[in-house]
């Protein structure tokens, strides 16, 4: 199975958010709780360039950040595409095929996470079939940025999860783990002086 449906709260616990497929390809809609009422709408297409490809979307993630009511979504689709979709509080900016060619179709091969003092954050994804990089952007927030890699285990990947650090005091902000079709897990510190 797979999770075309994720929930979170703002961190400053403004917002209740809710987004999924709404069972029409490549489509995902939202409900945003205030504290007493729903509000419903769309967040987009997130399963390809202006609705052309309509994938389906089979992964959903969401994330929120820890200096804004902001909230960052990832979607992986039918196609192994990779999309984003920021929420500013009022509105959804989506980043549509930043990868037209993840590891995996099936398995859930991209994660985001925010940096601990916000606005910024990291989306890494796994779209070299080799095994030998990981690929990352920083987010700013939108995930438009360059490109960079890191070296890692062989073997397709399969599955990517970042996790923040609660505190931005210390050297490590975001930690991430990789495990691929070898079953080897990889893992990714990212310190105060790189991206």
């Amino acid at each position: 199975g797979f999770e075309a449906l994720a929930v979170g709260y703002s961190e400053d616990g403004s917002d209740g958010i809710v987004v999924s497929g709404d069972g029409t390809s490549g489509n995902v809609v939202y409900g945003l709780w205030s504290g007493s009422t729903w509000t419903t709408g769309s967040v987009g297409d997130l399963g390809g360039t202006g609705g052309g490809n309509n994938d389906d979307v089979r992964w959903l993630t969401i994330h929120s950040d820890p200096a804004t009511d902001d909230i960052m979504v990832v979607a992986t689709t039918s196609d192994s595409d990779l999309s984003t979709a920021y929420w500013s509080g009022t509105t959804w900016t989506n980043t549509l095929e930043i990868v037209l060619a993840l590891d995996s179709a099936i398995l859930r091969p991209a994660d985001f996470e925010w940096n601990p003092s916000g606005s910024t954050g990291q989306l890494v994804w796994d779209n070299d079939t080799t095994g030998t990089t990981l690929s990352n952007r920083t987010c700013t927030p939108q995930c438009t940025t360059g490109l960079t890699t890191f070296s890692t285990y062989a073997g397709t990947g399969a599955w990517v999860a970042l996790y923040r650090n609660p505190t931005d005091a210390d050297t490590i902000n975001i930690l991430s783990g990789r495990l691929n079709s070898n079953f080897d897990l990889f893992l990714l510190a990212k310190n105060t002086t790189n991206t």
